[in-house]
């Protein structure tokens, strides 16, 4: 989640509300730079980090609010844990300007035949590895979509991503906007996984 503006907050009040919502994550670190530190570094680095779990880590700088989870298949628990995050930044009185969502999926042992095949030409149909991009905007939300190929033990495994945010958005979100964002980033990104990996077969 992107802040509308660089803010400043109660770092131990928001490290507390965040514990008590989402106890997996464990204890918090809490940073406190310097006032000598450079801008640059200052807004990137975060004030609050929850870094414990193996399946779901928080930080949050004075710009923005990241969540990394390994989750479901449904969205359900996703949208459950972005709006205890949103609820406490909230109290903090922090306005959330955009949100972005990367989903990736990892499929194993493809045939990377089939992908050059069906992907590329010329000079990428010869190439040993390909790794690309392109971006299309859809009403409000700028959507990514990667296709990265790499070799584990003599298997081409494929990384399937989709970038998707609403950077560039005017106004405050709230929270029926958060969980309308991730419905749609969810159904693009399963959508794209779902072609891909059929194509492939």
């Amino acid at each position: 989640m992107f802040f509308k503006n660089e803010v400043d907050y109660n770092t131990l009040e928001l490290a507390n509300d965040i514990s008590k919502k989402l106890p997996q994550l464990g204890k918090p670190n809490i940073f406190n730079l310097p006032d000598n530190v450079p801008n640059e570094i200052r807004i990137q680095t975060p004030k609050i980090l929850f870094n414990n779990s193996n399946e779901l880590n928080v930080s949050i700088s004075t710009l923005n609010a990241n969540l990394s989870t390994v989750m479901e298949n449904t969205s359900e628990g996703l949208q459950e844990k972005i709006k205890f995050l949103y609820d406490a930044l909230l109290k903090q009185n922090i306005q959330i300007k955009s949100i972005g969502l990367v989903f990736d999926f990892i499929c194993f042992d493809v045939d990377f035949d089939k992908i050059k095949e069906k992907y590329y030409k010329n000079e990428l149909r010869n190439s040993e590895l390909v790794n690309s991009s392109w971006y299309n905007k859809d009403g409000n939300l700028n959507i990514w979509k990667f296709l990265n190929v790499k070799e584990e033990n003599s298997n081409k495994v494929l990384n399937i991503r989709c970038d998707i945010n609403n950077r560039g958005n005017k106004t405050d979100l709230g929270g029926f906007d958060i969980d309308n964002i991730i419905e749609q980033a969810k159904h693009i990104s399963e959508e794209f996984k779902e072609k891909i990996e059929g194509e492939l077969k």
